[in-house]
């Protein structure tokens, strides 16, 4: 059986995704797939508390391994020297295969015969359409927290909750990362509170800027509740939550997408058009077809 390398980085969300191509792959062409998450450490360590997927849900060490992916670091290589690099590898033995984020790509069983690495985001559900519902069923890593089990009682005693998620942090620190996809305006959200029956609705907000989320709710909602940040690698809490909702205003971010995506089947999702703030990307948009766009 042949044996394919996929590269996790950045964040916990972009690591699910990673993760859930590599399974999609391993099913449909019947090959090993190893996951390379020594970067993750150097990473997540600057960004996401050192978070990854073995932290957050319960997945079989035997598919991850150490090994070094330096080649694969964002940065490590201009886009350039990537592309050349990946035309040699080709005609070696071994293939690197770098995915274009403009674009799906729809791999044949002659290419796998060829690709050993692969690096990319692969924030596209038809890069895993075959593994969607087991993706689903992913058991998240969870103590008995007591704060935690009493906001999960009190978003599963209420008939209707909503979750809103503000992605804010890193979206106006990072100069880059405001450039690509941006803040989202307060306008946005008010739009989509505005297509809900908060008459019976409780909203439970989510986000790294805690006095912003308490603003906002305090400002334009009556029963809700801001949900502090948790210390350690605890992150995936919030994601657990957002899956107990039955329906959610996400950000544009990946983080509140797998909120959206686990759980049961939510009534309602909203999600920002366009998803990137930059012209290059503007024709990319991870949503779901059941989930409504609204225009940010």
């Amino acid at each position: 059986m042949n044996r394919v390398y996929i590269n996790l980085a950045g964040g916990l969300s972009n690591q699910i995704f990673q993760y859930s191509f590599g399974k999609n792959i391993e099913k449909k062409f019947d090959v090993k797939v190893t996951f390379l998450n020594d970067y993750i450490s150097s990473y997540g360590s600057r960004n996401f508390h050192g978070i990854n997927l073995q932290d957050a849900f319960d997945i079989d060490n035997e598919y991850f391994s150490n090994r070094k992916s330096l080649l694969f670091e964002d940065g490590i290589l201009p886009p350039l020297i990537r592309k050349i690099l990946s035309k040699v590898m080709k005609r070696q033995n071994g293939a690197l295969y770098f995915e274009d984020q403009n674009k799906f790509h729809d791999f044949k069983k002659d290419e796998l015969d060829k690709i050993k690495y692969f690096h990319g985001y692969w924030q596209n559900i038809n890069y895993f359409m075959d593994v969607k519902d087991h993706i689903k069923k992913l058991k998240f890593k969870l103590n008995n927290d007591q704060r935690l089990l009493e906001i999960k009682n009190e978003i599963t005693s209420h008939e209707n909750t909503f979750f809103i998620h503000f992605r804010r942090g890193d979206y106006l620190k990072n100069s880059n990362t405001n450039r690509m996809l941006g803040v989202l305006s307060d306008d946005y959200y008010l739009k989509c509170i505005r297509k809900i029956d908060s008459s019976n609705t409780k909203y439970f907000l989510f986000s790294e800027d805690y006095e912003y989320a308490k603003n906002f709710a305090a400002e334009n909602l009556k029963n809700f509740l801001v949900i502090p940040s948790w210390p350690g690698k605890k992150d995936h809490y919030d994601m657990y939550l957002m899956s107990l909702c039955k329906g959610g205003i996400i950000a544009n971010s990946t983080f509140s997408w797998w909120g959206a995506f686990f759980g049961e089947k939510k009534k309602t999702i909203f999600c920002p058009s366009p998803w990137y703030k930059s012209d290059k990307y503007k024709k990319i948009n991870p949503s779901l077809s059941t989930w409504s766009c609204i225009e940010r």
